[in-house]
């Protein structure tokens, strides 16, 4: 006797899976970078890379005016060069995390205020969000790092 032949189980359809840089320009597009780098060819470099992955760019040519954007803009992320003049990295990173200390202790005591002569109760408003500070260096030492820990940088990047 012969046997039925069986017929081939077919698999459904998958979708094909999202190469990693398609993942990357859709984690990153439309965000907002600030470049704080005193080099003309790295600032292009980057602002290609970052454009091609959705970002707008804005840049700083030194650690003093990126810090004067961040004061004054709104961004998604910073990357920062350590050896620039008039402010390094490390210090305008010190800079903004002074900053973002000084408007949570200001934005608190002013919702604290608010809240109470309202309701007469305090209610807590969240904490902003961390802006993501990414050191970008060509000396990749383990004194640079821990440097960039301690001034408040998230991740140091090897040019």
């Amino acid at each position: 006797q012969q046997q039925p032949q069986q017929q081939p189980q077919q698999q459904p359809q998958q979708q094909p899976q999202q190469q990693p840089q398609q993942q990357q320009r859709a984690a990153l597009e439309g965000r907002r970078i600030l470049v704080v780098e005193d080099n003309k060819v790295n600032q292009r470099i980057a602002t290609r890379m970052l454009g091609l992955l959705g970002c707008s760019v804005v840049i700083a040519e030194n650690g003093q005016l990126g810090v004067e954007a961040v004061a004054r803009e709104q961004f998604d992320g910073v990357l920062m060069d350590i050896n620039m003049p008039v402010m390094d990295g490390f210090e305008a990173t010190r800079t903004i995390r002074s900053l973002e200390e000084k408007d949570w202790n200001q934005s608190q005591s002013q919702t604290s205020q608010t809240s109470q002569s309202q309701s007469g109760q305090s209610q807590r408003k969240p904490r902003p969000r961390r802006l993501p500070v990414w050191a970008l260096t060509a000396s990749f030492t383990p004194e640079f790092q821990q440097k960039g820990r301690e001034c408040g940088m998230d991740e140091m990047l090897a040019k």
